[in-house]
């Protein structure tokens, strides 16, 4: 029970921030969408360089056995998560999820002029049949990282503003002090930024075998059956709604 508490707990306090990188995720993939499929034709579009690189790890990951595509995924998306979560200040990890979600626009495209419009709702059903673990995994290092950030430079704004308060009005300097009050919220940031981060590295490791050894059985499946398909996806929908 203690536990769950900490994880509700830890997860409120980034509940801002994750609404906000998944509508803008949400939004960069329809844009994204909307763009290369209105601009390019399909052979313009094949000719793309970022097509190319999709379609060759496309081929690159198909090629691999079970076991070899689950080390590759834990390996790629576990240093994805890592590389967010360290570069906080720079606020990459936040640009990085919205930069996927202009990923998943190309892709979208790409099995759009392939398949046709099922293809289109085949694969966004595949992905999520592990991106509800994954790519939540992801929301969530993203989310942190952006509050983390967030509360860094406001700690550090608000000593630079003292400091130049101080220059201009040349009145009686006011020592920055670091209370106790201060060490108790910055040490309990830390805690909430290693618990959430532990916590999506659990998501995306749960994720990868699911995406290597069940997703493209899913996928063929919803094939065969596109209304299980566009069920399954609005159960995603409502989840991320909520």
């Amino acid at each position: 029970m203690e536990l769950k508490r900490v994880v509700f707990r830890t997860l409120r306090s980034i509940s801002p921030a994750m609404s906000f990188l998944v509508l803008a995720t949400f939004v960069a993939i329809i844009l994204s969408t909307a763009y290369y499929a209105l601009a390019y034709s399909p052979d313009e579009f094949y000719e793309l360089p970022e097509v190319k690189q999709y379609d060759n790890l496309v081929e690159k990951v198909t090629h691999m056995d079970y076991f070899s595509r689950m080390q590759f995924y834990w390996s790629n998306n576990l240093s994805i998560a890592g590389l967010m979560a360290i570069t906080f200040p720079t606020y990459f990890g936040p640009n990085l999820v919205v930069a996927t979600g202009y990923q998943v626009g190309v892709a979208m495209v790409f099995n759009q002029n392939m398949y046709g419009p099922t293809g289109i709702l085949v694969f966004v059903s595949t992905i999520f049949v592990h991106g509800i673990l994954e790519l939540t995994g992801i929301f969530i290092v993203g989310a942190a990282s952006l509050r983390m950030g967030w509360n860094l430079w406001r700690f550090l704004g608000g000593i630079i503003d003292s400091r130049l308060k101080f220059k201009l009005t040349k009145r009686p300097r006011r020592k920055f002090k670091l209370t106790k009050r201060r060490r108790a919220a910055i040490k309990q940031n830390l805690i909430d930024y290693i618990s959430l981060f532990a916590l999506a590295v659990v998501m995306i490791l749960l994720a990868a075998p699911i995406e290597s050894y069940i997703s493209p059985w899913a996928g063929a499946v919803f094939l065969f059956i596109p209304v299980l398909a566009g069920a399954f996806l609005g159960v995603v929908i409502f989840f991320y709604a909520s």
